[in-house]
């Protein structure tokens, strides 16, 4: 049953090293979409609340 966890154990590590080798590689790209998502969200908003259809939205 150890085994089986120290595998487990050792999957999730490369996972997450994996993960973190891609946000550090595109951590310029991933800031950007980040302050994007945030300063449009609130004219998106308020688009929805026009009751636009989503195509035009």
């Amino acid at each position: 049953m150890n085994e089986k966890r120290l595998v487990i154990a050792c999957f999730g590590l490369v996972v997450a090293v994996a993960v973190g080798l891609l946000a550090v590689r595109f951590i310029e790209a991933i800031t950007i979409s980040v302050f994007l998502y945030y300063s449009t969200r609130r004219y998106y908003k308020a688009l929805r609340r026009l009751r636009l259809t989503a195509r035009i939205r």
